[in-house]
């Protein structure tokens, strides 16, 4: 089948977007992404990559974003995009659109008026819900173009009109159904699991297991956003640096949040504990994970960390990590449920102290639930298994089109 794909960032790298559409290759599917070049990166207007068909658009990275952000207020962007998206879908023959977030979806719904293809909705986050924590949407002077309460109504407009809706976690469905009234039946549910033989083909950086070989190492990798919680995980130093005093925590990412993160530590004298690694390649990140003693996932709860799997979760637990995760409804149930790791109340600075006093104090409890991590993944948590609900749907779509 020929499937297109809307993306409006650069690729590579979207991990996400990037296991799907090698699955989809690997199922005999035919693949064109339609993505952005960042004007000063000079990538290939087309080429094939992962064994899909890869198309840019050229635009500068300012006026992306401010299109974006007044999406659901002037639609310039509606237009720009979907003028772009139509030529792309004649020109290639595709048989159904898959629109990668929710912010995506006007474009394809005013293209398809004219083209009148399938569309599936990926929804890789809870997208409104997320946008109370945005910085583009809260502050100033940014947040005056940005109407929130418009974007649930519109929100509910675009879910119900799309022909079907990709979640990360089975709780979205719940939480669409309270939203929208969506059936269960409109889901597929594909968690951010791990492709186990991509993820491992990056390989392990030696010299940097070496820098933290002699510490207990608590690592974190992703976004540093204020609802990541990596205040609380600064503030838990002082607690336990009595109790390990070969204490490392390992901060391997970047965002909006990294300024705060510094200052804190700098604040609260703990910058002997702390290192900030930065934005590293995604080919690193095994190595970094490799490198922590146990993975922390500190997300302070919220509707959007309520209704999504991290990446990350899945990588620690198949290199044998025991996990530290906040009572995000997704992340506490698998974590239970596999007993990889022990929960704590989000915001509870004083329960993840002691999470991780346990967990030192206890080397036999961290193999035990590093090893359950890992069979998790090898039996359950993997791409190839997860993956196969969507795999199915677009065999059964070509099937129906024909």
């Amino acid at each position: 089948m020929k499937i297109g794909m809307l993306l409006d960032s650069d690729f590579p790298h979207d991990p996400r977007v990037e296991r799907e559409i090698i699955s989809l290759v690997n199922a005999g599917n035919e693949i064109h992404l339609l993505c952005i070049n960042y004007k000063g990166q000079n990538r290939p207007a087309y080429e094939m990559m992962f064994g899909a068909h890869i198309h840019r658009i050229t635009i500068t990275k300012k006026l992306l974003t401010i299109m974006r952000g007044t999406v659901n207020t002037f639609p310039f962007y509606n237009w720009w995009l979907s003028n772009h998206l139509i030529p792309f879908v004649l020109k290639t023959g595709i048989q159904a659109l898959h629109i990668h977030d929710l912010f995506l979806f006007g474009s394809a719904f005013l293209a398809n008026k004219k083209l009148n293809l399938p569309i599936i909705g990926d929804l890789h986050e809870c997208y409104v819900d997320a946008m109370q924590y945005y910085k583009f949407s809260t502050t100033f002077p940014r947040k005056l173009f940005v109407n929130i309460p418009k974007w649930y109504e519109t929100e509910k407009k675009w879910v119900r009109q799309a022909d079907k809706l990709i979640v990360v976690a089975k709780e979205a469905i719940e939480l669409y159904y309270e939203k929208a009234k969506i059936p269960p039946e409109k889901f597929i549910v594909a968690p951010n699991t791990v492709l186990i033989d991509h993820y491992l083909s990056f390989g392990i950086e030696q010299n940097i297991i070496e820098r933290f070989k002699d510490y207990f190492t608590i690592g974190y990798v992703g976004k540093f956003s204020m609802t990541r919680g990596l205040n609380e995980l600064i503030q838990a130093i002082p607690l336990v640096i009595s109790t390990i005093p070969n204490l490392k925590i390992l901060l391997v990412g970047s965002g909006a949040s990294l300024p705060d993160a510094k200052k804190l530590t700098k604040e609260l004298n703990v910058e002997d504990y702390v290192v900030f690694e930065g934005w590293q390649s995604h080919k690193l990140l095994p190595t970094y994970v490799a490198a922590s003693t146990i993975g922390v996932f500190p997300h302070i709860k919220s509707v959007q960390l309520d209704n999504i799997t991290p990446n990350k979760l899945f990588e620690f637990m198949l290199m044998k990590k025991p996990l530290i995760v906040s009572n995000c409804r997704p992340t506490e149930r698998i974590v239970k449920q596999e007993q990889c790791g022990l929960v704590y109340e989000s915001g509870n600075v004083k329960q993840l102290a002691e999470c991780i006093i346990e967990l030192y104090k206890n080397s036999e409890k961290m193999k035990q639930m590093g090893e359950n991590g890992h069979k998790a993944v090898q039996e359950r948590w993997n791409w190839d298994i997860t993956i196969q609900p969507l795999l199915d749907f677009y065999a059964q779509l070509e099937s129906e089109i024909k």
